[in-house]
């Protein structure tokens, strides 16, 4: 099975997005793993306050410990479907416990790539959230199959993930094994449109894979703060893109998994190869001083331009309100404002 990764330079909706692709992840097992260095939230607002194992600071702990299991690794983690196919990994809920994780990270990503090696596999989903110029959860990126980069499609969200692309990329490159897969999953209201954003950043090797809608009924209902939308979870427009999203992302780690192994993939497919990595110094470069080195390695990207596209539908999101419903929780669906995908 394979481990995919969602992380953000600075956008909002990391959670949100993890849950609505858990919602509706194709197939098999599902461990969902809150590996965001702000903490967990989705144990206080999607499960409503339910009590769980510490999660991913037990899961460190045991790895600083002498090794993390499998089996020990499950221990840690809590089921949040109704039929035992997802499984939640929670989060930090205490910061006085970074230190220990950011030291297990290179761990818990074997640990997360082994559990697609048993007789039972399950596929990782890591909820990274915001990118750390510490390196903070490189290793965990590292060992994904998948890295999906979520971005809002607006010009100040965009910027941020310019700068941080080429950054990311020497991260990963940095690191042992073969490269993640590394591309983009829009998120929110629209703004640029999903041809001009593809087309900004293929200068980074990154293609956009799929994109998220603004649904703030179902978001709201992700952080624990509305019902279930009317018609049920999997009719609302984000689960509903999600399955589509899920189903691309699997598309990649697949076609990875050929390119890798030397195979071509189907009739007319044409996988993107992975980053090559960055070869090792020479003895001369590594003895040479820093100042012969070039302050700049790597190109300044091209300027995002002016956006062509007028946000659609500005004016019914503004005045819509989500459909009333009852839902297992109780209560009725009320507008959510603020919260977004």
């Amino acid at each position: 099975m394979t481990v995919f990764a969602l992380a953000t330079a600075k956008s909002p909706g990391v959670t949100t997005s993890a849950l609505a692709l858990a919602s509706v992840w194709p197939g098999g097992r599902l461990l969902l793993a809150e590996c965001d260095v702000a903490g967990g939230t989705v144990l206080a607002g999607y499960r409503q306050g339910q009590q769980a194992p510490e999660g991913l600071t037990a899961a460190a702990r045991r790895a600083l410990r002498g090794g993390l299991t499998t089996e020990q690794l499950l221990e840690c983690t809590v089921d949040i479907s109704d039929d035992g196919s997802v499984r939640l990994l929670p989060g930090m809920v205490d910061q006085a416990q970074a230190r220990n994780v950011a030291a297990a990270a290179t761990s818990l990503g074997r640990s997360f790539t082994q559990l697609g090696l048993g007789p039972d596999p399950v596929d990782v989903l890591a909820d990274c959230g915001r990118l750390s110029t510490s390196g903070f959860l490189t290793p965990v990126l590292a060992a994904a199959d998948v890295v999906a980069l979520v971005v809002r499609p607006q010009r100040p969200d965009l910027v941020m993930l310019a700068e941080w692309a080429p950054r990311l990329r020497e991260q990963l490159a940095a690191a042992q094994g073969p490269a993640p897969a590394v591309g983009i999953l829009l998120v929110g209201p629209r703004g640029y449109s999903r041809s001009e954003v593809q087309s900004y950043f293929g200068q980074f090797g990154m293609p956009v894979w799929g994109e998220l809608p603004e649904d703030r009924a179902t978001a709201a209902f992700f952080a624990g703060e509305g019902v279930v939308p009317r018609g049920g979870l999997v009719r609302a427009p984000l689960p509903r893109s999600a399955a589509g999203v899920a189903a691309a992302l699997v598309g990649v780690a697949e076609q990875r998994r050929r390119l890798l192994a030397g195979t071509s993939g189907p009739p007319g497919a044409r996988p993107d190869p992975p980053p090559p990595r960055m070869p090792a110094p020479s003895a001369a470069q590594a003895s040479a001083p820093a100042a012969q080195t070039p302050a700049a390695q790597t190109p300044a990207p091209t300027p995002i331009p002016t956006p062509t596209l007028t946000p659609a539908g500005a004016s019914r999101r503004r005045g819509s309100t989500p459909p009333p419903g009852l839902s297992e929780r109780g209560g009725t669906a009320d507008a959510a404002g603020g919260a977004v995908a």
